[in-house]
């Protein structure tokens, strides 16, 4: 897993590195970290190799330092254990550290001190005591830090999770249990310090100046020895080399005597068989020889190494002796071996632990115990000890590697007041806490007593504090999951007042807001009793609203009905007898009868509309349709009224149209057809454009533009305001030839927006008007030519039964049909129209549907039931209704055709040459 910002993490552990190099020294040998404080937040952050890496790294320093690499690997060990633990577990980063110095930390500890360091139990317990106070410090501050600051998302990007009240209570206890844990440190340190200091100086200087005091006795006895030997030569009488061995039995310490005359030369020496190897030697450069006989007195040698007179260094002492004269006569000398007498002397009063080293006044080393370094005939100034030759009761510490990596050690030393000799104490300066055993206890106590008390409290403040509000949010989020609100009981009675306060406060409130609730359920209530009559009033209200509707189109339909039956025979008629007409004056008043059912037909053709749109009853069929031929008859329809008007009307279609387009095309020219009887109504001069434009096509659709130009009057736009409002007219709309009911752009509006487009208007007064929409078509092909039908009977062959109830009606069919067919017969009731149907076999059959007793769809099913003889006849509806309104009953009760009334006689053309398809 990669680190987020690896340049932070690296400039951390440098910090670390750096800080774990600043010496901070304290009592037994042991060193306070800084650098653990800094490198602690990765280990709690980064994932778990890349923590302990952090910690090696940061540690690395200590090899050198320390000279082994036990701090490196316990570091490591540490982060390791605590990198697994918060993954796995997700324990307290605190309790996880203290679980590894309690069961790996300490014991491996005492292990390397004991075992591998060979030092004492009480410095392998103060090195546990700081390791385990280091790191507990650091990682308790690194919790800390990385719970209330943003340093974690610092560190690696994480987003830190809210602290609970128990989490941010127990590390706040625990760091403040740590100052004074640390305090208590320091004190304990300063007074250890303090103590084994006094307790060093005290025991090695007590000990140099005993050897020293011994050196001084020894040396003054052995001195009057010799000068009571001198003073018995200086009576003469004496036999020389008997007093030399009896003086060397009485005191063996002397390995060698000698006596010699005023020229140095050895006339006499004990014991005696050395005596013809040394006799006539001269000893006259001799320093013990050399002295006495200038100073006339006895004289101590410095150390030396012996010439054939001992195995080892020795010192001499020497007395001169006289002759009766008064005069020089000789040295008499006994040689001390060092290691003999040195093994005597500090033999007899030495402190356990305590190595020596004793000095001759020039500062060459007499003897010292292989500890301490020193080498036999050394110079003490290529010591440490060197520091304090002048004044050797002053003291110095040093460090020594005494092979198990270096250790500190503490020197002491005192003079010889009689003979110049310095003896110098040393021992490890950790010896001195051998006594402080007392001072371990008692800080070991204390250190429990703060522990245990930040536990106390920790569990105090979790059982006063964080507890009840623990259990006040789950008894709130359990209300609100319910949509409850009650009092939530206190159950801890020894909560802090201020917790027992929030509980108090919550409490009031929910037992006024069940209060409040209790009313609003109540008013709820009465409300939802109001809304209930409300909403029977509303159904009640509907309902009326939609029978006065089902009304309206009631009395529309069965208006449009009656009104189109009677239109029926006028339009028809006049047709018919303007055909016959030879009179030019009856000729314009029957056109002028047509014209003017027609336009009454278009009021109710536009009354239905309307009532369609209102009532969202107003639909849209898509069938292919061939655009140019379309607008090609709109522009038929207006050319003869245009031309009688004297205004021009245009069309222009893009050449680049499509020829073949998939959509209502009926209702397409309907609007039209309405856009361009406007224009053609109030445009006095000038003409009149139908314009037709395509855009881009996508994905098999095309977006027209339609627009109507004329060249008007204009509209001002206040009018336009209200232009497509039903039955509005503008000024000037009554004068014209051809007055309307205000619906067609309305209807022409409604029809356009359910097309998808939007019908708009661009007009000033006096220079004409534009009337444009826009939809998207569907693009097709042209329609596969229809198979040939079966050859049917030519017209004038043609048996045709036509049953309708209205006179007037069956007068229409009569005119328009008996003059085409081979037979015709009209009936004026269902009952004959089936008789007839089951007695003779006809080819085509027009049944009006609304009858009484017996409808057309009875009629149909009747004729179309098996076993009929009319089955294989042609069935045709005819009615006052719109066909789309009533062609899907017609299918379903078997008609074959549908005729419209009035009756298009183009139309009836069509179905009786078989031509004509319904609408579907």
């Amino acid at each position: 897993m990669p680190i987020k910002h690896p340049w932070r993490v690296i400039v951390l552990v440098a910090a670390a590195a750096a800080f774990n190099s600043i010496r901070v020294e304290l009592p037994g040998d042991t060193h306070f970290l800084l650098g653990v404080l800094v490198y602690m937040p990765l280990v709690l952050t980064l994932p778990t190799h890349w923590g302990v890496l952090a910690a090696g790294a940061a540690l690395a320093v200590t090899v050198h330092r320390f000279g082994q690499p036990f701090a490196l690997l316990l570091g490591m060990a540490e982060a390791l254990w605590l990198g697994i633990g918060l993954r796995r577990t997700g324990r307290s980063a605190v309790l996880l550290d203290a679980l590894f110095w309690l069961l790996v930390g300490v014991p491996l500890v005492f292990a390397f001190c004991l075992g591998t360091a060979d030092q004492p139990a009480v410095i392998a317990g103060l090195s546990a005591a700081n390791y385990v106070l280091n790191h507990t410090i650091a990682v308790s501050l690194a919790a800390l830090v990385l719970r209330h600051s943003d340093l974690g998302g610092w560190l690696v990007g994480r987003v830190s999770r809210r602290a609970r009240m128990r989490e941010v209570v127990f590390h706040l206890v625990i760091v403040l249990s740590l100052v004074p844990l640390v305090l208590l440190a320091l004190g304990t340190s300063a007074l250890l310090r303090g103590y084994y200091r006094q307790e060093n100086q005290q025991v090695l200087t007590q000990t140099a100046r005993r050897v020293a005091q011994q050196m001084d006795i020894f040396f003054e006895n052995h001195e009057a020895v010799l000068r009571s030997m001198a003073g018995q030569l200086n009576r003469g009488g004496v036999d020389a080399q008997a007093l030399l061995e009896e003086t060397q039995r009485a005191h063996p310490e002397f390995i060698t005597m000698l006596l010699t005359d005023a020229a140095g030369t050895i006339r006499q020496a004990s014991p005696a068989r050395m005596l013809d190897t040394v006799r006539a030697t001269s000893v006259a450069d001799r320093d013990y020889f050399v002295h006495a006989r200038d100073r006339r007195d006895s004289y101590i040698s410095p150390v030396f190494r012996g010439r054939g007179f001992g195995r080892d260094t020795i010192v001499a002492i020497s007395a001169p002796f006289f002759d009766a004269a008064g005069q020089f006569a000789g040295v008499v000398e006994g040689s001390l071996e060092v290691e003999r007498f040195a093994q005597q002397i500090i033999g007899l009063d030495r402190h356990s632990g305590v190595d020596l080293i004793l000095c001759d006044r020039t500062g060459r080393v007499i003897r010292a115990d292989a500890a301490t370094g020193a080498v036999s005939l050394g110079r003490i100034s290529d010591l440490p000890h060197g520091a304090i030759w002048q004044n050797p009761e002053n003291g110095v510490e040093f460090d020594l590697d005494a092979g198990r990596g270096k250790s500190r050690y503490v020197v002491f030393g005192a003079r010889s007041p009689g003979n110049g000799v310095v003896v110098f104490a040393q021992r490890l300066a950790l010896a001195g806490l051998q006594g402080a055993a007392p001072i371990f206890v008692y800080f070991a106590f204390l250190a429990a007593g703060i522990c245990l008390t930040a536990f106390w409290v920790s569990h105090l403040a979790r059982r006063r504090m964080a507890k009840p509000l623990e259990e006040f949010a789950r008894n709130a989020s359990r209300q609100a999951a319910m949509r409850t609100v009650e009092p939530i009981p206190d159950q801890s009675a020894d909560a802090t007042v201020e917790i027992a306060m929030v509980f108090s406060a919550f409490n009031q409130l929910a037992i006024q807001l069940q209060g409040t609730y209790a009313m609003l359920r109540q008013q709820n209530r009465e409300l939802d009793a109001r809304v209930a009559d409300r909403t029977r009033e509303l159904e009640q209200a509907r309902q009326h609203a939609e029978a006065a509707s089902r009304s309206k189109s009631d009395f529309l339909a069965i208006t449009s009905h009656e009104i189109r039956t009677p239109l029926n025979a006028i339009i028809s008629l006049s047709e018919a007898v303007a055909e016959k007409a030879s009179d030019p004056q009856s000729v314009d008043q029957l056109r002028l009868i047509r014209n003017s059912g027609n336009r009454l037909l278009n009021v109710v053709n536009d009354l239905l509309d309307l009532s369609r749109a209102e009532a969202g009853r107003l639909e849209l069929h898509a069938a292919p349709f061939e655009l140019g031929g379309l607008v090609r008859e709109v522009g038929a329809l207006f050319q003869l009224r245009a031309r009688d008007l004297g205004v021009g009307l245009r069309l222009e279609v893009e050449p680049a149209l499509p020829l073949w387009l998939r959509a209502d095309g009926p209702r397409l020219q309907q609007v039209l057809i309405n856009l361009m009887g406007n224009a053609l109504k109030f445009t006095k001069t000038g003409e009149v454009v139908l314009h037709v434009a395509a855009g881009v096509a996508t994905a098999g659709r095309l977006r027209l533009r339609f627009a109507v130009i004329d060249t008007g009057p204009g509209i001002s736009s206040d009018e336009q305001a209200r232009l497509f409002q039903p039955y509005v007219q503008l000024p000037g709309a009554a004068a014209s030839s051809v007055p309307g009911t205000g619906l067609g752009l309305s209807i022409s509006r409604r029809l356009v927006t359910l097309f998808g487009g939007e019908l708009g208007v661009r007009s000033e007064v006096g220079r004409g008007s534009e009337f444009f929409f826009t939809f998207e078509a569907e693009l097709t092909e042209a329609p596969a030519p229809a198979e040939a039908a079966p050859a049917a009977a030519p017209v004038q062959a043609l048996r045709v039964l036509a049953v309708d109830d209205n006179e007037a009606n069956q007068e229409v069919l009569r005119v328009l049909l008996e003059a085409q067919c081979g037979r015709l017969e009209i009936v004026g009731s269902a009952a004959a129209a089936l008789e007839w149907a089951q007695r003779e076999t006809f080819d085509l059959a027009l049944i009006d549907l609304e009858m009484p007793e017996t409808d057309g769809f009875t009629v149909a099913r009747a004729m179309r039931a098996p076993g009929s003889k009319a089955r294989g006849c042609r069935l045709v509806a005819i009615s006052a209704h719109a066909e789309d309104e009533m062609w899907a009953r017609c299918a379903e009760a078997g008609f074959d055709g549908y005729l419209a009334k009035p009756i298009d006689r183009k139309r009836l053309a069509d179905v009786l040459q078989n031509r004509a398809a319904p609408s579907r």
